[in-house]
């Protein structure tokens, strides 16, 4: 799935117990961030590709540090731990004890059909369809723990798809850790 929010398009894909997750700018033609989680290893990393406002901060930071940096040209990856058993981490994991209301969602003064699933937490995804039943709007609600505080995050839906590459869920083989881009300051 294919969905575009006020800054950036971001790819979602789900194969059993593996996910795959990116950000790239509105167009879709220059990637940010990927995250990875395969189901198969429990293996997760997330990358960051040089154009992203992470990368250039972390690369800022490293050289304010005295460390050279001249190799970082190249996206970094970064183990992260990932669990497909976890709660919502893959089709074949999610919570039961969700509530699902039909009804109607209005974005833009369009008018949608609508599925509100509701978790434990009270947090709210809201799926927006068409008339002709497509899917159009994914809409996030989560409310602040401590301050009760409402954000709402409107997605527009720019593609599914429904068979996945299998290569989509490998690591980026031109990634290369922090260590292998950074030479520390000799003191």
């Amino acid at each position: 799935m294919v969905l575009v929010e006020d800054k950036y398009e971001e790819t979602l894909a789900l194969s059993g117990k593996s996910m795959y997750q990116k950000r790239a700018n509105k167009s879709g033609d220059t990637v940010f961030w990927e995250s990875i989680g395969d189901g198969k290893t429990n293996e997760g990393y997330d990358v960051w590709y040089p154009e992203s406002a992470e990368y250039q901060s972390m690369k800022e930071w490293f050289t304010k540090q005295g460390c050279n940096t001249d190799k970082m040209t190249v996206p970094y990856y970064a183990e992260v731990p990932y669990d497909p058993n976890k709660e919502g981490a893959s089709l074949d994991n999610f919570d039961q004890n969700q509530t699902v209301e039909l009804g109607t969602y209005t974005y833009k003064k369009n008018v949608y059909h609508s599925e509100t699933v509701t978790d434990k937490k009270g947090h709210k995804s809201i799926y927006c369809y068409d008339n002709s039943g497509s899917l159009k709007l994914l809409v996030a609600r989560t409310v602040d723990e401590k301050t009760k505080e409402v954000h709402e995050s409107i997605s527009i839906v720019k593609s599914i798809t429904y068979s996945v590459n299998p290569s989509l869920f490998k690591r980026n083989p031109k990634a290369k850790t922090l260590d292998e881009l950074i030479v520390p300051p000799t003191n």
